[in-house]
């Protein structure tokens, strides 16, 4: 895989895998040790806060270089009942 990542570097700018879920598989733990960067997606409003730390915490133990988190599935317009209610002001400029 380090081998084939290496030949696509050369003709692209840029190479983006998509794999399963890092919590369920090892392998998904393996390639995030050999790529450039990592980035979390997590499914916003359903998945538990610990779920995402330990996520975060198994990325980096693996030797990944975790650049950040991408919440998918977050409607902004909730009630602000979960923990990610942050988010919705911070979009609250899309809406006006």
């Amino acid at each position: 895989m380090r081998a084939l990542l290496q030949e696509a570097a050369k003709e692209y700018d840029f190479v983006i895998l998509d794999s399963p879920p890092l919590l369920n598989v090892a392998d998904t733990r393996i390639l995030a040790s050999v790529v450039d960067a990592t980035i979390l997606v997590v499914k916003g409003g359903d998945t538990p806060r610990q779920v995402v730390q330990y996520a975060q915490s198994q990325a980096r133990a693996a030797g990944a270089n975790l650049m950040g988190v991408v919440l998918n599935n977050l409607n902004i317009h909730s009630n602000g009942d979960s923990y990610y209610a942050y988010s919705h002001a911070g979009y609250a400029h899309l809406r006006e």
